[in-house]
């Protein structure tokens, strides 16, 4: 279990640093070494099958949010990124694959969750659920029945 809470970590990490640019502008080059050391563990993690996995997702994610097609989320929002599989596995990555992704906007207090599903290894992201939710985690708004 603690194997799987390390690679968990390592993996929100990478996500975090990987794919901060996604909804944060302007991201500097890392300066001091405890940044430098996050990156290198983002990069390290990203190599693994459930890295790759989260940064195909997140991918999916950008290219949604620069096309304005992620709802609840505009191109020029500003906030952070969580992500993670929903089951986290050692090797290969099982199929169908799912990716949670969890952001928040400057200045909302809102919570904004996706689901994206990969049915397998050769087929398109799909945007599967999309809800916002309040500080408690309680749903208030299911954004894909818009």
């Amino acid at each position: 279990m603690n194997e799987k809470r390390r690679i968990l970590n390592t993996l929100l990490i990478a996500v975090w640093c990987i794919l901060g640019a996604v909804l944060l502008a302007g991201c500097a080059s890392p300066s001091t070494v405890a940044e430098r050391k996050e990156q290198r563990a983002a990069e390290k993690a990203a190599k693994t099958p459930y890295g790759r996995l989260i940064a195909e997702g997140a991918a999916y994610l950008n290219w949604l949010t620069q096309q304005d097609k992620l709802p609840g989320i505009r191109r020029n929002d500003h906030g952070s990124i969580a992500s993670a599989p929903e089951v986290l596995g050692e090797g290969a990555v099982t199929y169908p694959a799912t990716v949670v992704f969890s952001l928040t906007k400057d200045r909302d207090p809102s919570a904004y969750e996706y689901t994206l599903l990969k049915p397998d290894p050769t087929a398109a992201w799909q945007l599967v659920k999309a809800t916002r939710m309040d500080r408690n985690g309680r749903v208030l708004e299911d954004l894909l029945a818009k």
